[in-house]
């Protein structure tokens, strides 16, 4: 790389294919992918949380409509 003479130097692509430089470069993808996938893995979590409480209160929700149900059932039994 310390040669005068520009077409005596390594090119970009030729440094890029260097074991130390092309180790270096995938350790660093893969240390981004994995912040990446812990940040979906995060949101995954939260949003099935968000969806197990929405569950709960749509089956509290549907109880409550049996209830109402059973009752008007009921009164027009009596009526």
């Amino acid at each position: 790389m310390l040669k005068p003479e520009a077409k005596e130097r390594p090119n970009v692509e030729d440094l890029l294919n260097l074991p130390q430089v092309s180790m270096r470069l995938r350790e660093r993808a893969l240390k981004r992918n994995r912040v990446h996938m812990k940040k979906k893995e995060e949101e995954v979590l939260k949003k099935e949380s968000q969806l197990k409480e929405k569950e709960e209160q749509l089956q509290k929700r549907e109880k409550e409509l049996d209830d109402q149900e059973s009752k008007i059932e009921e009164l027009e039994r009596e009526v």
